[in-house]
């Protein structure tokens, strides 16, 4: 190893050897590091050298769930290096990293990047070496491509710090920085829900202490300038679209590293200063909101803070030291808003294929490989970066794998008849294709962590070696799709779609009153509640929490509310007439809490279809479902599953996705007289 202190001076320009870097050959522990030459000056050529390190000369990573390294950071016998986390933007060479062995030529965003945090002179402390992938790994070279990406996640672990270029922004990017700053520090005292409404909450103090921020005290938090709702909704959206949280490679560079430090221009904010500045604090209007946003509406914003929070969460919950009473908080809480009984299986496969495959990678394949270092050095050994296999048997592999961990029930509602690729079983969901979220519904029922349907941690799945395309689980039936109500192309969801819709499922629900296969007038057949009672429960994906104190009222509130609007709405449903914007406004004036509870909760099924079964049950199902599909209940699975026959293997079943049931959804199927399950074939 060439230590840091003993590393020989470098010639600037007199020793540069013409040509290209001729690359060594590495061991299969070996990584390079690249030093950088000091300059004051922006512009200048980037000059340095490259040196190999072996991977026990790094500092020795994070244990996960403890923020203290296992020994510290001694540049005096260890290689210390900055991880560069970076956008590879467009695929020209238009720049060169000089050293005295050859030049290699490299995209102009990392030359920024690497621009702005080289020393401006040789008594800087800044640290002069790095480690950068376009540049470490030899790009020509297939075999140590496979073999280094193996070893992204040590690498990455293993730095000082992780710096995460946002490019070298533009003033409104600043603006919003300083917007994001002011809106965290007035409002993190209030408490951060981390779920749907105020459930699960991190109170102020541990929200504070796992983002690594400072807590204010009341009076400062006070003295801070509230952000304007709306001001900077367009600069905000332009932030969070930049290209650093679109890359799928990032998220195990960031989630990974000791720490991480967002870099815009020559600006550091910590990871944790950004992640407090888009998140809604508890019993504020959130001010990233666009005004040209609908009334009752939801805009871009939501989506766009989704890949960031998932990757703090994830970050945080490998930081959460559970001898803290913030770690314990906070573990506590993400494990009830994962459904998990170990922390450790929040950073599991399920979750990181549907929760980063919609980021942007150059190669389809990544997809799947870039994930790899979350998994950890325990993972199978078929998982593995592989550039020369079939891409239908990489993804094979890879979702058999993830269906064997105790999360994976959860991907059939990421999988499903929609949108399937045909080589493939209905219980994959092809990551690599454009636009695969399209056809599911990522924020409906699954995205509730008290749904229970199935019962926890007794999943399991069989594969064959001879069919490779089916999956033996165990189910029970429940019933049959008998009504659907009929709608329109799906339009936004804004206040005038939605008090349309939820008066047309309150009609839709009572039609009748008395089912086919239940005597039941006015009840819900299975719970005995009033029938009215029941639809709104149904329409608003109502689970267990919403009975305890404290939310019970407020969902009780809501039900009242809901209940009024039909009656208030000058229309004939049969006619479609508009409604009128007053009308809405006029409701959200009694009382604006309550009428936002109302549309938040109404979101989470807008993507889907109210339907009654045979037994007169309502249900929330996916947007392509049929008459005659039927719903089942998986072991293990948290949501009812719509299945289908298979017409070309008879006695097997294709997946649609899951949805909701009402009365279902905590394990009650379990508890009926004769219950059993059976063992099923999925294709």
């Amino acid at each position: 190893m060439t230590s840091v202190v003993a590393a020989p001076a470098l010639p600037i320009t007199s020793d540069a050897k013409s040509g290209p870097f001729d690359y060594q050959p590495l061991g299969d522990r070996q990584i390079r590091i690249l030093r950088l030459r000091p300059s004051a000056d922006d512009t200048s050529p980037l000059h340095g050298d490259l040196f190999i390190s072996n991977l026990d000369d790094l500092p020795t990573p994070l244990k996960p769930n403890s923020p203290i390294p296992s020994e510290p950071l001694d540049p005096s016998r260890q290689t210390c290096y900055d991880a560069i986390s970076y956008a590879w933007g467009p695929s020209a060479l238009t720049d060169a990293f000089i050293t005295p062995h050859g030049s290699i030529p490299i995209t102009t965003s990392l030359a920024s990047v690497l621009r702005r945090v080289r020393p401006d002179s040789p008594t800087d402390h800044d640290n002069p070496l790095f480690w950068a992938d376009a540049i470490c790994i030899n790009q020509a070279d297939t075999s140590e491509k496979e073999q280094q990406v193996t070893l992204m996640g040590a690498i990455y672990a293993s730095a000082a710090r992780v710096i995460c270029d946002l490019g070298e922004g533009s003033p409104d990017a600043h603006l919003v920085l300083d917007a994001m700053a002011n809106y965290r520090r007035r409002n993190v005292r209030r408490g951060l829900p981390m779920g749907q409404g105020d459930w699960p909450l991190l109170e102020g103090p541990d929200a504070a202490a796992v983002m690594s921020i400072p807590y204010p005290t009341a009076e400062e938090a006070d003295a801070t300038p509230e952000v304007e709702e709306g001001s900077l909704a367009a600069a905000f959206d332009a932030f969070l679209s930049l290209p650093w949280f679109r890359r799928l490679w990032v998220v195990q560079e960031f989630v990974l590293g000791r720490d991480a430090v967002m870099l815009l221009g020559r600006r550091r904010v910590s990871w944790g200063e950004l992640w407090g500045g888009i998140m809604p604090w508890k019993d504020v209007t959130w001010p990233w909101y666009s005004a040209a946003t609908p009334a009752g509406g939801v805009g871009p914003a939501q989506d766009l803070i989704l890949p960031y929070y998932s990757m703090c969460l994830i970050r945080a919950s490998r930081l959460a030291d559970p001898a803290t009473p913030h770690g314990q908080a906070f573990i506590s809480v993400t494990k009830e808003l994962n459904s998990v009984t170990d922390v450790a299986h929040i950073v599991d496969l399920p979750l990181c294929l549907v929760g980063f495959g919609s980021s942007a990678v150059t190669i389809p394949r990544d997809r799947y490989f870039a994930i790899l270092g979350l998994l950890g050095p325990d993972r199978s050994a078929e998982l593995r970066p592989d550039y020369t296999s079939p891409m239908e048997d990489i993804t094979l592999r890879f979702w058999r794998a993830a269906y064997s961990v105790p999360t994976g029930a959860d991907l059939l509602n990421a999988a499903g008849l929609t949108g399937r690729e045909p080589q493939y079983p209905t219980w994959v969901r092809d990551i690599t294709v454009a636009n695969y979220r399209d056809h599911y519904w990522p924020l409906g029922p699954v995205s509730e962590a008290s749904h229970n349907a199935g019962g926890r941690n007794i999943f399991s799945a069989t594969f064959f070696d001879d069919d490779p395309h089916r999956m033996f689980v165990r189910a029970h039936c429940l019933d049959v799709v008998t009504d659907i109500l009929p709608t329109s192309e799906e339009e936004p969801f804004a206040s005038l779609p939605f008090m349309t819709r939820l008066a047309k499922g309150f009609s839709f629900f009572a039609a009748d009153l008395r089912t086919v296969d239940s005597p039941a007038d006015m009840r819900y057949p299975y719970t005995g509640e009033h029938i009215h009672e029941a639809a709104w429960k149904t329409m608003s994906n109502h689970h267990i929490q919403d009975t305890k104190p404290g939310s019970a009222e407020r969902f009780d509130a809501a039900f009242k509310m809901s209940a009024v609007i039909p009656l208030l709405l000058p229309w004939d449903l049969a006619e479609g007439t508009p409604v009128n914007a007053d009308y809405w406004n006029a409701l959200h004036g009694k009382d604006p809490s309550i009428m936002t509870l109302l549309a938040e909760r109404f979101y989470t099924l807008w993507g889907m279809r109210f339907c009654r079964t045979r037994k007169g049950y309502f249900a929330a199902l996916h947007k392509d479902v049929r008459v005659g599909d039927s719903v089942w209940i998986l072991a293990g699975c948290r949501l009812p599953t719509v299945l289908r026959p298979s017409t070309s293997h008879p006695g097997c079943y294709e997946s649609l996705s899951g949805g909701y049931v009402h009365g279902f959804m905590n394990e009650e199927v379990t508890r009926q007289p004769g219950f059993k399950w059976q063992g099923l074939s999925l294709r």
